[in-house]
């Protein structure tokens, strides 16, 4: 296929090009069937000369432009239509393209804190801490209920969950509630107040039976004949 191209001529850093028709598969450089015009970018008028009626003889023989020329032609009014994408980058270049433009980018501003969840932003610390480690072991978060009382004794934290979340809230052996206790003493000594916490279990919760240390002994199976003969 005959193409409409440009061959690169002139020096390094300062290129100038010619017109040329030579075959698609060709180098631009291993000649030519014909000379159209001169381009000259680097001047300052840019300068362009362009044999408008051979470019259209070739053009209507079914020789293609390539899409640096193309906008040139209609740049300079020799074809009608619209400009077409020229400069094709890999996908190495846009990568670093896009890394140097977002390096060049303004820092965007920190998101804001999410906004305390609706009832909790008049609690007291502890019980705010309370609710946030429960909710977040359990099913039903939704259901979590706490209640604070303060007497001499110092402060109480009354907790109700769900029936079937108690069990995560005990843990195994007691270890959760334990490590609950553990933290709401800290966070409560940081405020020079003693905090504990109580559990309502629900009816229908589900805990883990306790193991059984030792079975029972049936009384059949134990031996008495060290104390048959003994009188009392």
């Amino acid at each position: 296929m005959l193409t409409i191209r440009l061959q690169r001529m002139g020096k390094t850093k300062r290129p100038s090009y010619r017109f040329i028709v030579s075959e698609n598969h060709r180098d631009t450089q291993a000649g030519s069937l014909e000379i159209l015009g001169y381009y000259n970018p680097v001047e300052k008028d840019k300068t362009l000369q362009l044999n408008k009626d051979r470019v259209e003889y070739w053009l209507s023989v079914g020789a293609q432009a390539s899409a640096t020329v193309h906008n040139i032609l209609v740049k300079e009014g020799i074809v009608k239509g619209k400009k077409e994408k020229s400069v094709y980058l890999s996908k190495k270049r846009q990568g670093k393209l896009a890394a140097k433009k977002a390096a060049a980018a303004p820092a965007e501003p920190a998101a804001p804190a999410a906004a305390p969840e609706a009832g909790m932003a008049d609690m007291h610390p502890d019980q705010q801490f309370l609710e946030y480690v429960v909710k977040a072991i359990v099913n039903n978060p939704d259901s979590v209920r706490t209640t604070r009382t303060v007497d001499e004794r110092g402060v109480l934290i009354t907790l109700d969950v769900s029936p079937t979340d108690i069990g995560y809230v005990i843990g195994r052996q007691g270890q959760t509630v334990r490590a609950i206790r553990t933290l709401l003493r800290v966070v409560g000594a940081k405020n020079n107040a003693s905090v504990n916490l109580k559990i309502n279990e629900p009816e229908g919760g589900r805990r883990a039976p306790r193991p059984m240390s030792e079975a029972p002994v049936a009384s059949a199976d134990v031996d008495t004949s060290a104390i048959d003969n003994i009188e009392i």
